[in-house]
């Protein structure tokens, strides 16, 4: 009854014209992934475990609350459960590079770099404008030891995203991982000068 009642709320905010390009169903979910990720950010995971179960009782084959219960594990290092759930993601939303992302990502968090790589190349291939697929394989890389695919991948996500300061510190730390302190140095100073402290 909460749902609704929430629904019903929105519904006299929204205006109408948008409300016809979004079913109630779509709604209802969007709140148990907001409820669902707020319990996970406030530390609450049984409670976010217990929505996105309701979510996937009522539709076993709903590839996003597949994702939020991925998202679940990572946040509960369980990368093996994770792994199982952006699997069956998969399964449904074929090619999807974000659910390829958060596999691989799931595969890297089990030292699994080779299928990660394998995984998070092929999300590459399907969005190659999104920094944080590149990111992730940049990463996979550096563990991977593979210092300059790491630099490569490290360099497209900063061209998409300038200022993801993670994307430089990989940079960086795979120069000096390399021996090319001076470089490192100088992507540090230059980050440092370009996002200073908040």
């Amino acid at each position: 009854m909460l749902r609704i009642i929430k629904i019903d709320t929105l519904e006299e905010i929204v205006t109408d014209e948008l409300l016809a390009k979004i079913d109630k169903e779509y709604l209802n979910f969007l709140y148990d992934s907001v409820i669902s990720y707020t319990y996970l950010t406030l530390g609450l995971i049984d409670r976010a475990h217990s929505i996105i179960d309701k979510v996937l009782q009522e539709d076993p084959n709903d590839w996003v609350a597949m994702m939020s219960k991925g998202y679940i594990y990572l946040k509960e290092r369980r990368p093996d459960l994770a792994q199982k759930q952006f699997e069956n993601a998969s399964q449904i939303s074929l090619d999807n590079p974000l659910v390829l992302m958060n596999l691989g990502l799931a595969y890297a968090q089990q030292s699994d770099h080779q299928n990660a790589l394998k995984i998070l190349s092929k999300a590459v291939k399907l969005d190659d404008r999104n920094f944080l697929i590149w990111y992730q394989k940049g990463l996979a890389h550096f563990h991977n030891k593979e210092y300059l695919d790491c630099i490569y991948c490290s360099c497209r996500s900063i061209e998409l995203k300038k200022n993801f300061s993670e994307a430089w510190y990989n940079k960086a730390l795979s120069f000096a991982r390399l021996n090319i302190l001076d470089e490192a140095k100088d992507i540090c100073k230059n980050a440092l000068i370009s996002f200073p402290q908040r």
